[in-house]
């Protein structure tokens, strides 16, 4: 913990936007992660839904996901990661809140039309999860300095993990104090819609700029250019583009070592 407490002091001194990323990080990944838990606990007791239901609902959720995250490309494409990583989290706390008013256990037809809403509602945060994750992940490589790639995608998945047990805890505070199995579904509501703050307080632009100088740091190329480089091939980096090109005159130089290994047999 020692470490970490330093390397986040580090970067909320050098590159203050990666560290405003890792705390929005902190909260919104602790609601992804205890989304399982607390859903499963208002179906179960608010909405008195047997096993086979609550295991279909979970299966509709994971299996939306994919080809969500699939055709996350597209937002990506059309309005960058970091805006519809945003929107994500901002649609994620929405449709949450707004849940508890359409699935609610007042009376037993009210729990019957719950149960035929809960797959729908599935359908809608299997979006999210599946647009969500990809989105951020590609925004914080972009904000990160090159170099440090290990310790910061390390930093990055303990910042996943470290308030995982804040919403749970938060429900059952709330559940006791209140009688609401509603205020799990609002407890994570309200972590989406907090996270989105430090979020909105970073600069895409400037983050980008403050990294720019490290990148020549970050030689490997889509293509394969670090095993040539083992080979002996020069390489530079395109800091506008990130990618990093191999010299030409690579080609030349096998041809001329191959003429000389010829010339001595």
């Amino acid at each position: 913990f020692r470490q970490i407490s330093s390397t986040l002091c580090g970067l909320k001194s050098s590159y203050p936007y990666v560290f405003l990323l890792l705390i929005g990080v902190m909260i919104i990944d602790a609601a992804f992660g205890a989304f399982s838990t607390i859903a499963v606990t208002y179906m179960k007791y608010e909405l008195d839904a047997d096993n086979t239901l609550v295991t279909v609902i979970i299966l509709i959720l994971l299996v939306v996901s994919l080809p969500s995250a699939i055709a996350a490309r597209v937002a990506m494409d059309r309005f960058g990661p970091f805006h519809t990583a945003i929107i994500t989290a901002l649609y994620m706390g929405v449709i949450t809140f707004i849940a508890p008013f359409f699935m609610n256990g007042s009376t037993e037809k009210a729990q019957e039309i719950a149960r035929e809403l809960a797959p729908i509602f599935a359908v809608c945060w299997g979006v999210g999860f599946g647009v969500y994750y990809p989105c951020i992940q590609a925004t914080y490589t972009m904000i990160i300095p090159a170099g440090s790639e290990a310790e910061m995608m390390g930093l990055y998945y303990f910042c996943t993990k470290v308030l995982s047990w804040a919403p749970p805890l938060l429900f059952v505070v709330f559940n006791n104090w209140t009688g609401e199995q509603r205020a799990g579904l609002w407890v994570l509501a309200a972590f989406f819609l907090v996270g989105i703050i430090p979020y909105c307080m970073i600069d895409l632009v400037k983050a980008r700029e403050m990294v720019a100088d490290t990148l020549k740091n970050r030689a490997v190329s889509p293509r394969g250019s670090l095993g040539l480089a083992a080979a002996g091939a020069k390489t530079t980096y395109d800091e506008e583009n990130a990618t990093s090109v191999t010299d030409n005159r690579l080609t030349s130089s096998v041809s001329d070592a191959s003429g000389v290994s010829e010339g001595n047999l």
